[in-house]
């Protein structure tokens, strides 16, 4: 799939889909903040391809796309991976 975002790589998202049965569940993941990410831009057009909900997996929003601990960070990074492959 193209890395590209600006122009949404449609075709290739829909060959991805369609790798998968029609009810398999979609999530998406990402590392930053939900409102830092990538989300807030491909989320709707995921969701309307893959014609079924898209869980949104991210961190919460926040003004700073890191928090300042790494003890804090680490543990958020191990919460998001579960919820991932829950």
């Amino acid at each position: 799939m193209s890395s590209r975002l600006s122009s949404f790589p449609e075709q290739e998202l829909n060959a991805e889909l369609a790798r998968f049965p029609a009810d398999a569940e979609v999530r998406w993941v990402q590392e930053e903040p939900e409102n830092h990410g990538a989300w807030l831009f491909v989320g709707p057009h995921v969701q309307r391809l893959a014609n079924r909900p898209v869980e949104h997996i991210s961190r919460s929003q926040a003004s700073a796309p890191a928090v300042a601990s790494a003890r804090r960070h680490t543990g958020e990074q191990k919460q998001l991976v579960a919820s991932a492959f829950h």
